[in-house]
């Protein structure tokens, strides 16, 4: 497992920062060809270009669903916010229906843009 930059210097005299396993296969992709990159990376990493593409596939959805929960947690933030404000005018001596109205209104609109 690669864990630092490193340099090294092919026989061409070209000079390559290597940085992780993927880089080394670019390098050997360019040198020496498609077929012998593809055999020394199913070695290194024990899969090959299929399992390669699903796992792309999986990180494309667990960023997606990623992004999901964060708007869903971003939703229950404003949610919380808004029932403290609910909490907060229900403790008052004097109740004001149209600032609860308000409120509510403003937790269900929140729920429903997320919905």
């Amino acid at each position: 497992m690669i864990s630092s930059i490193e340099q090294i210097t092919l026989k061409d005299g070209q000079t390559i920062l290597v940085m992780s396993h993927a880089d080394l296969v670019e390098t050997m992709r360019n040198t020496l060809g498609d077929e012998f990159a593809d055999l020394v990376a199913q070695e290194m990493t024990g899969t090959d270009r299929a399992h390669a593409s699903e796992i792309q596939g999986y990180e494309a959805c667990l960023r997606e669903h990623e992004g999901m929960v964060d708007s869903y947690s971003a939703a229950l933030r404003d949610v919380l916010e808004e029932a403290r404000k609910l909490q907060s005018q229900l403790a008052a001596p004097r109740l004001n229906r149209e600032n609860l109205k308000e409120t509510c209104t403003s937790i269900i609109d929140i729920v429903e843009e997320e919905i």
